[in-house]
């Protein structure tokens, strides 16, 4: 049965995956289909646990936590992730297993560690490994949330869609979680997002500049985007089955399939109610800008300045000086020189995770703290690690 079509914010989809691992030595642990097919008592792709589904993804360490339809609202959806939490965490102990949250493993080795899935749509996923090599950190180490809202007409897409186009270059300021990689610190706070920018680079035209161009309705979209990558995967693959709206890489993509648009750059947070607070204040910024008197403004803004500030945001985190951006988007804001003035007005308010990002910056920025020195051993990555596992299965907020 197909969804009704929804107005602005009258509806959240909202994804989070995790990471399995084991629970001695923290070394990815390819038993998702092992976690759902006792969870479903069958081996299946997806599995409904009330308010909130599990699925697998491409990487068969990795599993996904997605609310159950559309959720009418962002409150209470903390609690619900964590109980699926729980429950997924007492089946993988089964397995020796326990989940892991950030946007990577910091030291895994894809090309020794990936398992892709290898039940239910495995077929698409062999096309993918076929065409890109999907055992690398850009398909197998990449762990991410997700909103999806919805848009009722071209016109409220064409406001959401400059919205979300506005903000996305800040939202790596307020999720990076990902400053370590195969245990050696990167060159980045959001080490993923530049992985991930990557991973498709023999066509160029699925990913873009990760930055979606400025669009105003659906034929645009279609001509604009999904035609020339749709062609290039036909010309040079023959590819006609991985062409669907789902290829898009972008970081946020238009789903013209169920009239949603699905950001995509947020890391994985360390536990339900970060990554939930998160999702508060990029929804907050979003519902801000989606108003029809900042159309204008946000249909002119230059894509070099919002790509240059993505990937400043994407390097320094919390304190990326991003006021060229931000004084266009609130010129009658106070002083913000940095992308963390910038999001204390969308912040939750009376949240744990606000006060925390306002003192101490991102969860990579709090991560590379604990190592005054800018030495990492395993050993120092694992004794982290394991305090972050203790967040996730608490429901609490990494802080130093």
């Amino acid at each position: 049965m197909s969804q009704p079509v929804l107005s602005l914010f009258k509806g959240y989809g909202i994804e989070i995956e995790y990471m399995l691992v084991e629970r001695q030595t923290l070394k990815v642990s390819p038993v998702c289909d092992k976690v759902i097919t006792s969870l479903a008592g069958e081996t299946v792709n997806e599995f409904e646990m009330g308010p909130v589904a599990i699925s697998n993804e491409l990487a068969n360490h990795v599993i996904e936590l997605k609310t159950n339809g559309p959720a009418g609202s962002l409150e209470n959806l903390a609690e619900d992730f964590h109980t699926a939490t729980l429950k997924i965490e007492s089946t993988a102990q089964n397995f020796g297993a326990t989940l892991l949250g950030t946007g990577m493993h910091p030291t895994m080795i894809p090309a020794n560690d990936t398992q892709l899935w290898p039940h239910g749509q495995s077929e698409i996923y062999s096309a993918y490994d076929a065409i890109f090599g999907c055992k690398g950190h850009g398909w197998s180490n990449l762990q991410s949330v997700h909103i999806n809202l919805p848009f009722a007409n071209d016109e409220e897409f064409f406001l959401l869609h400059n919205a979300i186009r506005a903000i996305l270059p800040l939202i790596p300021a307020l999720s990076a979680s990902t400053p370590v990689c195969e245990s050696k610190f990167a060159a980045n706070k959001d080490q993923r997002l530049k992985i991930y920018s990557e991973n498709q680079k023999i066509v160029p035209q699925i990913t873009g500049v990760v930055i979606p161009e400025s669009i105003h309705n659906a034929a645009e979209y279609e001509q604009v985007i999904f035609e020339p990558m749709y062609a290039q995967m036909r010309k040079k693959f023959n590819a006609d089955h991985l062409c669907h709206e789902w290829l898009n890489s972008r970081g946020a993509i238009a789903r013209f399939d169920r009239n949603a648009i699905e950001i995509r750059v947020i890391d994985t947070q360390e536990s339900a109610k970060a990554n939930l607070s998160v999702v508060k204040a990029v929804v907050n910024a979003v519902q801000f800008f989606s108003k029809p008197e900042f159309a204008s403004l946000a249909e002119t803004l230059d894509q070099q300045l919002l790509v240059e500030t993505f990937w400043n945001c994407v390097q320094f985190g919390s304190q990326c000086v991003t006021n060229t951006l931000t004084e266009k988007l609130m010129p009658d804001a106070q002083s913000q020189k940095s992308a963390q003035d910038f999001w204390q007005f969308f912040l939750p308010a009376d949240e744990k995770f606000s006060e925390v990002y306002l003192r101490q910056g991102t969860l990579a920025e709090r991560i590379v703290a604990n190592y005054p020195e800018r030495e990492t051993s395993k050993e120092q990555i694992i004794t982290i690690y394991r305090q972050l596992n203790d967040c996730l299965l608490s429901n609490s907020v990494f802080e130093l």
